[in-house]
């Protein structure tokens, strides 16, 4: 509510905004408030004092960020999901048909040990070596 709020307190309110963690709970509520805030004070140009104009950067890089934050988050799925599949597509090459329950296992590992899941299968020869170290890596 401070940042509805004039001069400083404005100032100190975005501040903290843009200082919460990001699995800080209810952020994105109140990040999605204040980016509506953004829209109905831009909207209404006609009408926009000194101080609103301020608020209204100060909002419109707080928005920039969020988005910067989202783009990041999804490029780092995209390179995670299609390590995925080039791993399962290897795996499948060099191991022949996976079960259902072996790619699960597969595919709910970390992107971590997907990376060394990527080393070792080169080693595998059979679905028993998979089986091996994937019950390795759960213990």
């Amino acid at each position: 509510m401070r940042i509805l709020g004039r001069g400083n307190k404005q100032v100190r309110a975005i501040e903290e905004l843009k200082a919460l963690p990001s699995d800080y709970p209810n952020r994105e509520i109140v990040l999605e408030l204040v980016y509506g805030l953004l829209g109905k004070l831009t909207a209404n140009k006609q009408e926009t004092i000194k101080e609103d104009k301020t608020l209204i950067m100060s909002l419109r890089q707080l928005y920039r960020d969020k988005i910067a934050e989202v783009e990041r988050q999804g490029i780092q799925q995209g390179i995670q999901q299609e390590r995925l599949q080039l791993i399962i597509h290897q795996l499948k090459r060099k191991l022949g048909q996976l079960s259902p329950e072996l790619e699960t296992k597969v595919k709910s590992l970390s992107f971590s040990t997907l990376e060394s899941l990527a080393e070792a299968l080169l080693d595998f020869n059979s679905t028993n070596d998979l089986i091996d170290w994937l019950d390795s890596y759960s213990h």
